[in-house]
């Protein structure tokens, strides 16, 4: 099973794979569609809580616009944290 730093590693990945700047976004539906096939249910369960922490360390942001799109926006801690090998993740286990 997937740590929570792993998880996170996997949520930053999705903004790896477009070489997203602080401000960019990816999709929830995006997101939903890719960990539903790759993690197991406890592992998608956990996914949530994980996302949560990620925003409440100001990592990234949720959005839901009126029209019920869905996405993750990439804060400057966000950014840093993937495009610098020197930073670590604030409170979370390996």
């Amino acid at each position: 099973m997937k740590t929570e730093k792993q998880l996170a590693e996997y949520i930053f990945d999705f903004f790896r794979a477009t070489q997203c700047k602080a401000g960019h976004i990816v999709m929830m539906r995006n997101i939903r569609h890719s960990y539903q096939s790759e993690l197991n249910p406890k592992e998608q369960e956990k996914f949530v809580d994980v996302a949560n922490k990620l925003i409440d360390n100001g990592y990234i942001t949720y959005e839901d616009a009126s029209c019920g799109i869905e996405c993750l926006r990439l804060t400057q801690k966000g950014y840093d944290y993937i495009y610098d090998d020197n930073m670590q993740l604030d409170n979370f286990d390996n």
